[in-house]
């Protein structure tokens, strides 16, 4: 079951705050004051959260950016890599973005996960690479124009 929501002063928001605690600051190193920044707050911005068997396993974020679409913070617990449910997020994650109006979606990928949001229909952005909680990112994007159904 994957949930969204728009406030992070909801109760299900801690659920996120303890996956990316666990993905990005003690698997990543990340520093907490970067893993959870103002576009958490922002109205534009929905929460995506996975739950298997009762617990909750996966998270992203839609932000809306200056009329652009972005996909970020997103986070799957260890016990559930590899099992598909990065993709249902994802997937979940676009399917929602274009019903919000979007006819394309950006994420700033981990250089480890480009290949990953590759197969996925995202392209680089032919941006350079960036840096976001400290960690190497690549700026992609998948164009919803011209899909097929």
């Amino acid at each position: 079951m994957i949930i969204l929501f728009n406030n992070y002063e909801d109760k299900m928001f801690e659920y996120i705050k303890a996956i990316r605690r666990t993905v990005f600051i003690d698997e990543q190193g990340a520093d907490e004051s970067a893993v959870f920044d103002e576009k958490d707050m922002q109205s534009a911005t929905s929460f995506a959260l996975v739950c298997e068997n009762d617990e909750c396993v996966a998270t992203g974020r839609i932000t809306l950016i200056d009329g652009a679409y972005k996909i970020g913070r997103v986070a799957v617990l260890g016990s559930q890599r590899g099992k598909g449910t990065g993709k249902r997020l994802i997937d979940f994650l676009c399917r929602s973005a274009e019903n919000m109006g979007a006819k394309e979606i950006f994420v700033d990928a981990q250089l480890h996960a480009v290949q990953f949001y590759e197969k996925l229909g995202f392209t680089p952005t032919g941006d350079r690479e960036i840096w976001d909680i400290g960690i190497r990112h690549l700026p992609m994007r998948k164009d919803f124009y011209g899909k097929e159904e």
